[in-house]
């Protein structure tokens, strides 16, 4: 290869979004408000990307939320009265939804907000519109949040169901799930001989529904999607009242209901939804009643088993009830069962809840012993009811996990298990530093968390609260591994000793996850020489997509050096423009891929103060990286059968005349199914 790597700029977006999307994505038409797209006829769905979504000039903030940006914009022009059930229900992202008025941006007039609609991450509003009102329909990403939106919005229905005789009918699907269309409620009354709930004596007005099962089952009953305060009953009888009370419940989700009964084959049941007035809510709104089945994996005896690392499964978790057991963190409640019996021993499996609906509990246990328990992982403000445990596991040992809700809550739960992977990583290195004789330097490092969210560091050394468990900092004096030296404080920042001569400082971060080791930075001390840069090798986890552009489990390492000598190498993080240096890469293959065939790809991000580019190799030519389109990545070695390690030769040469920064990016896409292996940290280095 005659001209130099010129690195490509492969991952500014892969780092910050965490999945291979560039050459996908597109600004959305309905970025702007002046480009708002207009919902002509209801019920509406709308289904889009907004991955490349952006701020406009003089963004509006929506009022329930101030860390809400990158949002997408539809109008509305009813042509009567009516009202509204609008909501972002099955989008992959934190959605904040808020409807405006007025003519002139941005002086809009905020109408109604929501941010997380009965503890899902998505949302939803209920507003009475006016016929010829321009209604502006703005859904932004909670801290930035894009990805894929799916929007409802649909007209409350004509209540017909305030009557017992006139109950609407369950008809359920082939899975026995059901959910009503949303009804008014306003003009609700209350019938003649019409016995209040039990749970609740201050409900008012119901309307009803009517179930006959064709078989004796299971089923749940909830009122999640309604927006006011319900209490929800079972009863039995005939369709005159008084009926006999079978189940009750007034606040199981907040101020919603859910009921889980077991029903009998051929027998009627009907099913009333209240209203409660309190001074802090309104008995009216907009009525959605929701059956659906208990999960399968209710109990212990049916628990779910984990096969195979990383694990991930997520489902509702409506209608779980109560095991017999008392996790030690949290108080009995409804939960989720999963099991696992490793075939080997493990130093380290992480059990999450991490992007869960709802207020979760994780407890570990063998046969009737608990060995962990967790309440609140608190890994973020948005996370703060998540759960996560870490801890070694035995060859042959059944370890029964319980998920259960924290409040009487249930809702979308995601359970992923993970070998091996620290839950916090380092996010700015210690820079290198000039000082003269007789100085000190200070050196310091930034992390983050699971999520890709800086920790702060509030209190000088409460480091600890934002992940599993606290973390530990050793500094050490010396190339990274070396640990003859140890120096410092357990602290992210390091005020060196006074120094006389050149050398290097890196830092080791560990907790119950993992650890991760900085880079060394070094600390020149006048013109005194730096030792030499003995390098260790550091492995990287890799990162997964698949053909989709979806992020997959993988267990690939990667490692990168820049050296002047294979024979005698050292590692280089500075060269200069005239050092003949010999850039390598190298791939622990994931061992699920050993022996398929597969492309190696190589792409390289050069930026000066001026420009940035970004750059593939073609065999032994590096070409620019025009439209940043995955599948157009040319292969460095193509079709070849993996090893359980592969070498990637880089670059050798000079890079005369190409001063700058430089990130090197190395992975293997699968030829059965294009599925695309690549290293999440680059190998980096500057050209003096």
């Amino acid at each position: 290869m005659n001209s130099p790597l010129l690195p490509l700029r492969i991952l500014i977006s892969i780092l910050l979004l965490g999945v291979f999307r560039i050459g996908m994505a597109a600004v959305p038409i309905n970025d702007n408000n002046h480009t708002a797209i207009r919902i002509k006829a209801l019920p509406y769905v709308n289904q889009q990307d907004t991955y490349e979504a952006s701020n406009q000039a003089r963004e509006l903030t929506p009022p329930c939320m101030t860390e809400a940006q990158n949002s997408v914009w539809y109008t509305y022009l009813p042509q009567q009265n009516e009202t509204l059930i609008i909501d972002t229900f099955g989008s992959d992202y934190d959605t904040a939804l808020s409807i405006w008025t007025g003519s002139s941006y941005p002086s809009f007039i905020p109408e109604i907000c929501n941010d997380d609609s009965n503890n899902f991450s998505q949302s939803q509003v209920v507003i009475a519109v006016k016929a010829n009102t321009l209604y502006w329909i703005n859904i932004s990403g909670y801290r930035g949040e894009t990805g894929h939106l799916v929007l409802h919005m649909q007209a409350a229905q004509t209540m017909t169901n305030d009557a017992l005789l006139n109950a609407i009918k369950v008809v359920p699907d082939e899975n026995l799930n059901f959910v009503s269309e949303p009804i008014d409620t306003q003009t609700a009354t209350l019938e003649m001989n019409e016995i209040v709930a039990s749970c609740a004596s201050n409900s008012t007005a119901s309307i009803w529904y009517s179930y006959i099962p064709k078989e004796d089952q299971r089923v749940v009953f909830d009122t999640f999607l309604s927006d006011y305060d319900t209490v929800l009953a079972v009863w039995a009888g005939r369709n005159q009242h008084p009926l006999l009370e079978t189940a009750c419940n007034d606040d199981s989700n907040g101020g919603q209901s859910q009921l889980a009964l077991s029903l009998s084959k051929d027998r009627e049941y009907f099913i009333s939804i209240a209203g409660k007035a309190t001074p802090l809510s309104k008995a009216s709104g907009v009525a959605t009643l929701r059956m659906t089945t208990p999960p399968s994996n209710d109990h212990m005896a049916q628990a779910l088993e984990i096969t195979t690392l990383p694990y991930e499964n997520q489902q509702n978790t409506g209608g779980a009830t109560v095991d017999d057991i008392s996790p030690s963190c949290a108080p009995k409640n409804t939960g989720v069962w999963y099991q696992f019996t490793p075939e080997k021993d493990y130093a380290n499996v992480t059990f999450s809840t991490i992007k869960s609906s709802y207020d979760t509990v994780i407890s570990i246990w063998i046969k009737d012993t608990e060995v962990a328990c967790n309440d609140d992982v608190v890994t973020t403000e948005e996370q703060s009811r998540a759960s996560q445990v870490s801890l070694p596991l035995s060859a042959n040992i059944t370890y029964l996990i319980n998920v259960s809700s924290a409040y009487e809550e249930s809702g979308n739960l995601r359970f992923k298990v993970t070998e091996g992977k620290a839950d916090f990583s380092i996010a700015t290195q210690p820079a290198n530093q000039n000082i003269i004789i007789g100085q000190t330097a200070t050196l310091s490092i930034i992390l983050a968390d699971s999520q890709n969210t800086l920790i702060t560091d509030p209190m000088g050394d409460l480091w600890g609260y934002a992940t599993a468990s606290p973390l530990i900092f050793q500094w050490h004096q010396g190339n990274v591994g070396d640990v003859t030296t140890p120096v410092g404080t357990n602290h992210s920042t390091l005020v060196t000793p006074i120094l006389n001569n050149s050398t290097r400082y890196w830092v080791q971060i560990a907790n119950s996850t993992g650890q991760v080791n900085s880079i060394a930075a070094a600390v020149m001390v006048g013109d005194t020489p730096l030792p030499p840069d003995i390098p260790v090798e550091i492995p990287h986890n890799g990162v997964g997509i698949d053909s989709n552009y979806q992020e997959i489990p993988t267990t690939a390492n990667f490692t990168g050096l820049v050296t002047k000598s294979l024979e005698q190498p050292i590692a280089l993080s500075t060269i200069t423009q005239q050092d003949d240096v010999f850039i390598m890469g190298e791939i622990t293959v994931d061992p699920q891929h050993i022996g398929q065939t597969a492309d190696i790809l190589t792409v390289g991000i050069y930026q000066t103060d001026s420009s940035l580019d970004i750059y593939m190799r073609n065999n032994i030519v590096w070409e620019v990286w025009y439209d940043w389109n995955i599948a157009q990545l040319t292969a460095a070695q193509a079709e070849i059968t993996l090893t359980d390690k592969v070498e990637v030769p880089i670059f050798t040469g000079n890079f005369a005349q190409m001063h700058g920064n430089y990130d090197v990016y190395i992975g293997y896409r699968l030829k059965s199914n294009a599925d695309l292996i690549y290293s999440g940290e680059s190998i980096q280095f500057t050209v003096d």
